[in-house]
């Protein structure tokens, strides 16, 4: 990728990856942006790559200096440190899994290879807050997110949201609930829902887009959480 940021040109390497799937066209995608600094570049300019990739989220990731507090104990070794921001095409948001998962994933086979590295990436983010990812069996890779919690939404926010869910599930798929972030997770909103079938489960994605165009889904073995930006 080459941007013409402060007048002269910068060439910064990147890939695609795929979440939560090993198929090339399934899973949820990230567009991953290696920086020497998160600060190499102005915030429009990595608003604007990340409208230019088009993805659900663009993940800018910058090394950094790792230190004797950054010690995985279960595995005796060093955790390796990155800043992390991430971009809908719209809009930066606090937080991004599937995104991380993707910047992990990326990280452990484009920095590492098959060399021995790190057991884990600590990523740390501009609110201060941090997620820790890690190798598990198979060169899967997990990560660990702060609980956080959530205070109900307004009436009309609550019905509107309502109306939305029904055309983007269908009318029989019970909501449970709905609430917001607290924190710095205040832009999202949460979405629980009462169904065990989520495989089968048919969900039209562009009826969220009349809330807003950002958004990602994630899904447990009872509910099924909708973070929408």
């Amino acid at each position: 990728m080459t941007t013409n940021a402060r007048s002269e040109s910068q060439t910064f390497p990147f890939s695609i990856e795929n979440a939560f799937t090993d198929q090339l066209g399934g899973g949820n995608p990230a567009a991953i942006v290696y920086l020497p600094s998160l600060m190499a570049l102005p915030d429009e300019t990595l608003q604007t790559i990340a409208a230019n990739f088009n993805q659900p989220m663009t993940v800018f990731i910058a090394p950094l200096e790792s230190d004797e507090n950054t010690l995985d104990s279960s595995k005796n070794s060093t955790i390796s440190r990155f800043g992390i921001r991430w971009f809908t095409p719209k809009l930066e948001v606090p937080l991004c899994g599937h995104g991380t998962l993707a910047a992990a994933a990326a990280v452990f086979r484009d920095t590492y290879g098959g060399a021995e590295g790190p057991t884990a990436i600590r990523f740390e983010a501009t609110s201060g807050k941090f997620l820790v990812a890690r190798k598990v069996e198979e060169d899967r890779v997990e990560i660990e997110i702060d609980s956080e919690t959530s205070e109900a939404l307004s009436v009309e926010e609550d019905v509107k949201l309502r109306a939305v869910l029904a055309k983007a599930l269908g009318e029989n798929v019970p909501v449970r609930y709905t609430g917001r972030g607290a924190g710095h997770l205040g832009v999202y909103a949460l979405i629980e829902i009462g169904t065990l079938d989520l495989k089968n489960l048919k969900v039209n994605t562009d009826a969220f887009v009349s809330i807003h165009p950002a958004m990602s889904i994630s899904h447990s073995v009872d509910k099924l959480r909708a973070w929408v930006a």
